[in-house]
């Protein structure tokens, strides 16, 4: 619970530099982390939902899946932006 409640702020706090930052660099390396750390957190969050739960809830997991294939895309286009960058 505490655990999951602080990657939750990391990745809040990560979006949020990337918004506010302006050197480009920096912006995608924090915004790619951040992705990198949503993506963990919504596996988990499906891993949980589907295995450990007692009663499933069948609406949960939907938000987590586009949340996390969301972030697969932002990960995709940032890592060829450091590729291309570097």
């Amino acid at each position: 619970m505490y655990v999951t409640g602080t990657i939750e702020l990391v990745v809040v706090l990560l979006f949020s530099i990337s918004i506010v930052c302006r050197n480009n660099r920096y912006k995608t390396v924090t915004s790619f982390y951040g992705n990198v750390l949503l993506l963990g957190l919504m596996a988990g969050a499906i891993l949980t939902e589907m295995f450990i739960r007692p009663r499933k809830a069948p609406f949960l997991p939907f938000p987590r899946t586009v949340l996390g294939m969301l972030s697969v895309i932002q990960i995709i286009s940032g890592f060829t932006l450091l590729r291309r960058k570097c």
